[in-house]
């Protein structure tokens, strides 16, 4: 009876009798308030003496309730979320639970448990579908690729078709050259030391300080950026990003390059 505001709780649950639920919440064990009004029972059996009784985490050996019995007893909930509780077996009971928790029921509401379609309304977890049709309108990040995929990014690369998300034959299965193929891909990674896709073709620069590689452009040649192939372009191309050329270098004014 004197339980005032912020009073500490005795650690002997025994101690307990006749002090608030407020002052000190229902011990999980040995709490003689544990009679339905003050506290819920501890069970005794499954859902006894009622459905809404606590599992005793201390029972008694030779009479008590073994406390993963009584765990796997319980229906998970809300208030019930150990790894040992029982799924709820209706999809309404079901909504407050992970799939990883409780697996996918029929008629499951959750969005993880639905199929995804790629619409922006799917769930981030949803079920990839196995029909190469359903499956196409989704990526291959969201969904593996599936038996006849019909998306360009399982489809395998070859010698005639071979855009951008297409799978280069690594293991020499297929009649296109593996660096050939490499080679039709843009570098749209990495670095200029580790370009990505492996053995890809950089396209001109966009940027004074593009980091990934590419061709150097007239006022645009980052660090590291490849010389064009023909020397007519090196006009407006510092000389610290691509030497002066032997021959046709149109920067050959005496300044930037000699005579």
């Amino acid at each position: 009876g004197l339980d005032p505001n912020g009073c500490v709780c005795p650690n002997d649950p025994q101690l307990l009798n006749g002090i608030s639920k407020s002052a000190c919440p229902c011990s999980p064990t040995a709490d003689p308030r544990a009679d339905g009004t003050t506290c819920p029972f501890y069970c005794t059996g499954p859902n006894k003496p009622n459905p809404d009784c606590v599992c005793d985490t201390n029972p008694d050996q030779q009479t008590g309730y073994p406390l993963l019995e009584c765990q796997q007893s319980k229906y998970c909930s809300k208030d019930n979320n150990l790894p040992s509780c029982r799924c709820p077996t209706t999809a309404d009971q079901l909504v407050d639970f992970l799939k990883s928790k409780c697996g996918c029921i029929e008629n499951d509401i959750r969005g993880s448990c639905q199929v995804c379609t790629g619409d922006d309304t799917d769930d981030s977890d949803c079920i990839c579908p196995y029909d190469p049709i359903e499956v196409q309108y989704l990526t291959k990040e969201q969904c593996e690729c599936v038996d006849d995929d019909i998306r360009e990014s399982c489809m395998m690369c070859t010698k005639d078709f071979h855009p951008q998300q297409c799978i280069c034959d690594e293991y020499g299965q297929t009649p296109f050259n593996l660096t050939t193929c490499q080679s039709t891909k843009i570098c749209t990674g990495g670095n200029v030391d580790d370009p990505l896709p492996i053995g890809c073709t950089p396209t001109d620069c966009t940027s004074s300080d593009q980091e990934i590689l590419c061709i150097c452009k007239s006022g645009l040649d980052p660090n590291g950026c490849v010389c064009p192939n023909d020397p007519q372009l090196l006009n407006g191309i510092s000389k610290s990003a691509c030497p002066c050329s032997p021959t046709a270098d149109p920067r050959a004014d005496g300044t930037t390059c000699p005579f």
